[in-house]
């Protein structure tokens, strides 16, 4: 699938020496957005710290322990639930991983609310809501569905 450029972009304003954009068209961000969309050319990127912040938290919900080479600890670890029997100590047991891990690695949010829930059968649903510690008015929700076998 061939690159989509905006508008008033064009190939011609990428350089070869680092391959950066130059145009007044482009918004600068904080970092690269996550999930990654592959619609916007070259990247999306998070324009707020509370943005920043969920780009973090998706990642941190999307890796597993040890996938990441100088950070084994890094990750929730969802994909272990995938074959497990489902109980209340289980959804207990993730509820107080996302916890630890988010103030672990993502200690500029304050959670507000964490909340693990299984429908009986194959979806386990996770709805977190939290602020940015210093600021407590921006706030923010992520939810996140597991389908499990």
């Amino acid at each position: 699938m061939p690159i989509q450029y905006p508008n008033n972009v064009k190939p011609t304003d990428l350089t070869k020496e680092n391959n950066r954009l130059y145009s007044s068209s482009i918004e600068y961000g904080l970092n690269i957005s996550y999930p990654f969309n592959t619609q916007i050319f070259p990247f999306d990127t998070d324009k707020t710290t509370l943005d920043l912040a969920k780009s973090k938290i998706n990642l941190l919900l999307d890796i597993d322990f040890g996938e990441w080479r100088y950070k084994p600890n890094y990750g929730i670890g969802l994909n272990q639930y995938i074959f497990e029997n489902i109980n209340v100590a289980v959804l207990s047991n993730i509820e107080d991983n996302i916890k630890e891990q988010i103030s672990t690695w993502v200690p500029e949010v304050k959670l507000k609310a964490v909340r693990v829930t299984f429908d009986g059968k194959t979806l386990i649903t996770i709805d977190l809501n939290y602020s940015l510690k210093e600021d407590n008015r921006q706030s923010d929700s992520i939810t996140k569905k597991i389908e499990i076998y």
